[in-house]
């Protein structure tokens, strides 16, 4: 058996995985102990890409997170048509049963890696010490694969609520700015192409908090690649409250100068081999 059908082969049964838990409905029972035994199925291993770095290769996505500063150095994922197809079907659904929300329970829950700190505190903590402990927290997980992409199963969903290999510190503000711009801009592409090749992570240090003995480092910015057809796109996004939704013509860059800051290349780092 070839190395390629065996690859083909390994997906069609996560593909079938993920569907058999969206049909039945098995996903809505699941608790933090089975999400932990379901991440176990894909055990990290050691990457080359820095001293500290681990990478976690899943069925939704590819990562390499920096396990002392704590945010993804690098995530990739391909997004589909039928995985929008998918989603939309899921959302519909759960608006026919009169739910609003499809991210509710164990789809708004957090779950970390298996043999990683549990850096979750850390982010109260952070809030608490900037004061916005009692209001919207101003310091949020921040998806590097977008929880709306990755929402196209139930299981997808899981397993993108996950800090350090998909989410670090990231500002609200940047969040729901250029971030999600980036996001809303693969849905509206997909309906023009059959695929997206996103590749997105976070790099430099802007604040640290800690708490119980953990340090989780603020990432300066956030950074994304996406391409489909003969087309790349690349943004630099600074990290930062005061960050906008029109701001994103300000945050276009060329993937040469994208490589230059993270002095690596992520399309040759993580892709679909």
């Amino acid at each position: 058996m070839t190395k390629n059908l065996t690859s083909r082969i390994v997906i069609l049964i996560c593909v079938l995985f993920c569907f058999s838990f969206q049909t039945d409905n098995d996903w809505k029972d699941m608790t933090s102990k089975d999400v932990a035994a379901l991440f176990a199925k894909y055990p990290t291993k050691k990457s080359n890409l820095g001293p500290s770095d681990v990478e976690w290769d899943n069925p939704v996505y590819k990562s390499i997170a920096d396990t002392v500063l704590h945010y993804p150095v690098c995530v990739f994922m391909i997004y589909t048509k039928q995985h929008q197809l998918e989603q939309d079907s899921l959302q519909k659904a759960e608006a026919n049963k009169g739910n609003k929300k499809v991210r509710t329970g164990i789809l708004s829950t957090w779950h970390c890696v298996p043999g990683q700190p549990n850096v979750i505190p850390v982010y109260a903590e952070a809030n608490n010490e900037i004061g916005k402990s009692h209001t919207i927290y101003e310091i949020v997980f921040g998806h590097v694969q977008a929880w709306i992409l990755c929402a196209y199963s139930p299981i997808a969903a899981i397993f993108s609520n996950v800090p350090d290999f998909n989410a670090g510190m990231e500002y609200q503000g940047q969040n729901i700015g250029t971030e999600i711009w980036t996001e809303t801009h693969t849905r509206y592409l997909i309906d023009k192409y059959d695929s997206i090749y996103i590749w997105g992570g976070c790099v430099g240090s802007k604040a640290k908090y800690t708490h119980k003995g953990i340090t989780v480092t603020v990432p300066e910015y956030y950074w994304k690649i996406i391409k489909y057809g003969n087309n790349t796109e690349c943004w630099l996004m600074p990290n930062s409250p005061s960050e906008g939704y029109d701001m994103i013509t300000q945050r276009v860059s060329t993937v040469d100068n994208l490589i230059d800051k993270l002095k690596f290349d992520p399309t040759k780092v993580l892709n679909q081999n």
